[in-house]
């Protein structure tokens, strides 16, 4: 199963199209095995070549590009995505009363407020922590280049 969804672009990651000091490629991703320098653990993310790449197909997506939930951006042939930025986007006018913009490592993300363990039941394997329902941690599928990712996803640089 691939990845798919942001990826942080402040991870050191080299500049696309630049070369190392031996004159290797350091895209993110190629047609082809060989021209996709390592840089460490890499996992499949969504590509795109522009911002609505991003929507996959998704007409609802499409016409509402840059509102919240469908805020993402394309930096260096990847989707990403900008988050929540205060707790109204999170309830959805209302039909999410309890849900709240929680800062998570410089990204806005939209999670169930929560004072016990059973406030979290519903959500699998998640867990109550610090007042809001945490998900259990994932990790990531990794790749060595974008033949090994499935549904049109590129293999990237993780971090």
């Amino acid at each position: 199963m691939a990845t798919s969804g942001s990826m942080s672009t402040d991870g050191g990651t080299a500049e696309e199209g630049a070369t190392t000091e031996d004159g290797t490629s350091t895209e993110w991703h190629g047609e082809s095995e060989g021209e996709t320098e390592s840089q460490g653990d890499k996992a499949c993310f969504l590509g795109c070549e522009e911002v609505i790449d991003c929507c996959d197909g998704d007409s609802y997506c499409e016409d509402s590009l840059g509102e919240y939930p469908y805020n993402w951006g394309c930096e260096r042939g990847l989707c990403t995505h900008e988050g929540c930025n205060n707790d109204e986007q999170c309830t959805f006018g209302g039909a999410l009363p309890d849900w709240r913009c929680v800062d998570i490592d410089g990204f806005g993300a939209c999670l169930q407020s929560c004072t016990t363990q059973d406030d979290c039941s519903f959500l699998d394997g998640w867990t109550c922590d610090e007042d809001v329902c945490m998900w259990p941690p994932v990790e990531p599928e990794t790749c060595e280049n974008d033949a090994d990712c499935d549904d049109g996803l590129v293999c990237a640089p993780l971090g």
